[in-house]
């Protein structure tokens, strides 16, 4: 529009995902990735650990969605077994 004055506009952009520090679950320390091969039911696997007290950075939890429905399940269960 001709009446709208020029200027920066400020606008957020996305950050790429090897710009991002980790968070080790087990020191909560912010960590850069490191890599050591271990030794996984009999095969060598390269695995992420982290470099301050080598714990693994690959092991996922349960979301909280299927921890729900879990819980969910076993109290409906626990309600049938006592009826």
């Amino acid at each position: 529009n001709a009446q709208d004055k020029g200027g920066i506009i400020k606008q957020e952009g996305t950050i790429d995902a090897s710009n991002v520090m980790h968070i080790c679950p087990a020191c909560g320390e912010v960590v850069r990735v490191a890599h050591e091969v271990q030794d996984v039911n009999g095969k060598q696997k390269s695995v992420r650990v982290c470099p301050k007290c080598h714990a693994s950075l690959d092991e996922k939890k349960p979301s909280a969605k299927k921890v729900a429905k879990k819980a969910a399940k076993k109290k409906a269960e626990k309600s049938e077994s006592e009826d």
